[in-house]
């Protein structure tokens, strides 16, 4: 950073600490009110790329891996009954033992 930057950040921080207006702040110090702008706005530049971090951390839980299976019946009348997942084992005995 240069000392004109070093400068002129310190009136732009000492300008939020004050609570007055940019005018009121410019007539005060004294310093042409457009010049003064252009440092406020270069100043949030600054401060906008040093608060973005460049990596953001990553945490990953482990999880049991998801068990995608289909069960698929065939029924003797060209019926074809597909069932997702894990289903209950009472369930697919009873759609075995259906009789048609």
């Amino acid at each position: 950073m240069t000392e004109k930057s070093a400068k002129m950040y310190a009136l732009v921080e000492g300008w939020h600490k004050s609570h007055q207006s940019k005018a009121d702040y410019c007539k005060s110090v004294p310093i042409n009110i457009h010049t003064f702008t252009y440092w406020v706005q270069k100043y949030k530049a600054q401060q906008s790329v040093k608060e973005v971090p460049k990596f953001i951390p990553l945490t990953v839980e482990k999880t049991k891996p998801a068990i995608l299976s289909v069960i698929e019946l065939n029924y003797p009348n060209g019926v074809r009954l597909c069932v997702n997942g894990q289903p209950d084992v009472e369930l697919l005995r009873a759609l075995i033992k259906i009789t048609i």
